[in-house]
């Protein structure tokens, strides 16, 4: 991510993550501009028990997804709320998923209403 990703774009890094072992190594490998972790099992019992609006029946790993994606948006948008400013291009990434090229993000965000997959079905690799 940092060769092919963050370097290249000069990009500011959002982390959300289920695992709060991890912290320590992800705030050193990536130096986010704001991290929080927080522990899985509560969102998966609610998700099993139907506990969560207009989920029941859902899969776990996509509401899992959903989740970790809009509580690293929350990350990102409070922080352009501080800064007064928007991102143009914003990419999300998971860091077990290994890139053998760079992304331009200027050519990502060329049309504003654009999600972007590298090919069908990649589900939650890379966006």
């Amino acid at each position: 991510l940092h060769r092919h990703v963050i370097d290249p774009n000069d990009a500011d890094v959002f982390i959300y993550s289920w695992n709060p072992s991890l912290a320590d190594a992800f705030d050193r490998l990536y130096a986010p501009v704001r991290a929080a972790y927080a522990r899985h099992a509560p969102l998966m019992r609610k998700i099993k028990r139907g506990a969560l609006p207009g989920c029941k029946g859902c899969s776990s790993g996509s509401v899992s997804w959903a989740c970790t994606v809009r509580e690293a948006e929350v990350l990102m948008s409070g922080h352009e709320r501080a800064r007064g400013f928007q991102y143009d291009t914003i990419v999300f990434a998971r860091p077990d998923v290994i890139l053998f090229k760079d992304v331009n993000a200027l050519e990502l965000g060329a049309d504003p209403r654009a999600t972007v997959m590298p090919s069908p079905n990649w589900g939650d690799f890379f966006l």
